[in-house]
């Protein structure tokens, strides 16, 4: 049986794979990765018990806004990458404008969540 920080880095690989096929924008980075790997194991027991509680479908949530409280100022993948939607040049905002088919292109990621947290 896999770990939930096995499923959850799944997840995250199909998320990156499908965002990159529509945008080719990398969601991920090798610091991204580097940094979930020294992360305790409830920490991402808690983020699909999140997902499944809260019945988050949104192509945006990411196990570093569990990790940091939905606190974006804190959030390293947000030094990273750009605050999600706080400024026109951070990740999000920038797959948005080359998912040029609109979010239907990003439905994968949906289905990727409701997998995760094992609906059907």
């Amino acid at each position: 049986m896999k770990t939930a920080k096995e499923k959850v880095v799944e997840f995250m690989i199909e998320k990156d794979r499908i965002v990159y096929e529509a945008t080719n924008i990398r969601l991920m980075v090798r610091e991204d990765w580097e940094e979930m790997e020294t992360w305790d194991e409830e920490l991402f027991v808690k983020f699909i018990e999140d997902l499944s509680a809260w019945g988050w479908t949104d192509a945006q949530i990411c196990p570093f806004c569990e990790r940091f409280g939905l606190s974006c100022g804190r959030c390293s993948y947000g030094k990273r990458h750009g605050l999600c939607n706080e400024t026109e040049d951070d990740t999000y905002s920038q797959i948005v404008e080359k998912n040029n088919s609109g979010i239907s292109r990003l439905d994968g990621v949906h289905l990727a969540i409701k997998n995760l947290i094992g609906e059907k």
